[in-house]
């Protein structure tokens, strides 16, 4: 196996990389100041941007035609540390900066034959459904199933798209007989229901953004006062998981192509089965009374 190797001695860049806002920039800065193979590669990597934030050097060297010492100069001489930190730049890039437009256009590149799409979106989740059920610790899972069944309150926080999770879990709990509110409104909304939250309670959280501020919020509240908290993330940063009791991890695909919440879907409502499992008296009884009462109104109709 190689491993990343002292660079050689070539002229570094001038640019002040405070000033540059993404890694497009710092390689668009610089292009004309770096030795021919490297300028090369550094075209390859603004042409491929997408599939390079996930590629290995070996790989990368391999699809550009050039050496893997040469990807990692090429890192250092954009001033990272090494070639995983570029990729990690990459990645970044991809999260904040590309439009949705750009996320389809990714989907639509890895499926050149259009009638090929069914097949595509199935071979996709199948894949990230294996990778969730090799990630997915069944400890931690249920230790989030118990957490929601001792709960005073279940507390469901989501925005953006990924409200169809907290809205499908609040949906599941109440049905079974559980006290929910649901946290999906952002800015100064969130705060209208954060002070109903105790130690008696659980917040269950999905957040699927680098930087979720009103996660952030809400997790440290609850942390404050003492509730249990469970994320259902695909990756998480210190500020997100410090403190958590339980971390889900799913998986939704690549960043920068179209990422579906079909995984996370699975997970709630496996959680809702196994709050179901967890509490059985209760949550059937709940269910019954529910059919009685449908059926009573159906009656007298």
């Amino acid at each position: 196996m190689r491993t990343e190797t002292a660079p050689d001695p070539v002229a570094r860049p001038g640019a002040d990389y405070a000033t540059l806002a993404t890694i497009k920039d710092r390689i668009e800065a610089n292009l004309s100041r770096m030795p021919r193979r490297q300028a090369f590669l550094g075209r390859y990597i603004l042409d491929h941007l997408q599939e390079v934030a996930f590629m290995p050097a070996a790989d990368l060297a391999a699809q550009a035609g050039v050496s893997e010492p040469t990807v990692i100069r090429f890192a250092r001489a954009l001033g990272y540390a090494g070639y995983q930190d570029l990729r990690r730049e990459a990645q970044r890039f991809l999260r904040f900066y590309l439009g949705p437009g750009d996320k389809i256009r990714g989907f639509l590149t890895l499926t050149p034959d259009r009638r090929a799409i069914l097949d595509k979106v199935f071979d996709i989740q199948e894949t990230l459904l294996r990778e969730t059920r090799s990630l997915l610790s069944h400890e931690a899972f249920w230790c989030a199933v118990e957490a929601i069944c001792k709960a005073r309150c279940v507390f469901l926080f989501g925005q953006g798209a990924g409200v169809i999770l907290p809205e499908m879990l609040n949906f599941r709990l109440q049905r079974c007989g559980f006290h929910t509110y649901t946290l999906t409104s952002g800015g100064r909304d969130i705060f209208e229901k954060l002070h109903l939250i105790t130690e008696k309670d659980a917040v269950v959280a999905f957040t699927f953004f680098q930087t979720d501020e009103d996660a952030v919020i809400v997790l440290d509240h609850a942390r404050s006062v003492g509730a249990k908290t469970i994320l259902v993330a695909e990756s998480v940063e210190p500020d997100l998981a410090n403190g958590v009791d339980v971390i889900l991890f799913v998986k939704r695909g690549n960043v920068g192509t179209f990422r579906s919440y079909a995984i996370p879907m699975i997970v709630v409502e496996a959680l809702a089965l196994g709050v179901v499992a967890a509490d059985e008296d209760r949550c059937l009884a709940a269910l019954d009374r529910l059919h009685e009462i449908r059926a009573s109104h159906a009656r007298v109709r």
